[in-house]
């Protein structure tokens, strides 16, 4: 059978100042829906040179649009 292949985001949150994760879009979305991923919360994954706002990662953006985040 044909595999599609499939982005799976792992993503680390700053959450009260300490890191979070590896996170999966699924643990991803629970924090979105909690209140602790919003757009201005710091977040890192793999290839970045450092923490950045949530809502300038591609794939946390599209999470954070899809459930309305507060910013």
């Amino acid at each position: 059978p044909n595999k599609i292949a499939v982005a799976v985001t792992k993503a680390f949150l700053a959450v009260n100042g300490e890191p979070v994760g590896p996170l999966d879009r699924s643990a991803l979305e629970r924090h979105l829906h909690d209140g602790t991923l919003r757009k201005d919360t710091l977040a890192w994954r793999a290839g970045m040179p450092e923490w950045g706002r949530a809502s300038e990662l591609s794939e946390l953006a599209s999470i954070l649009a899809s459930g309305g985040g507060a910013s």
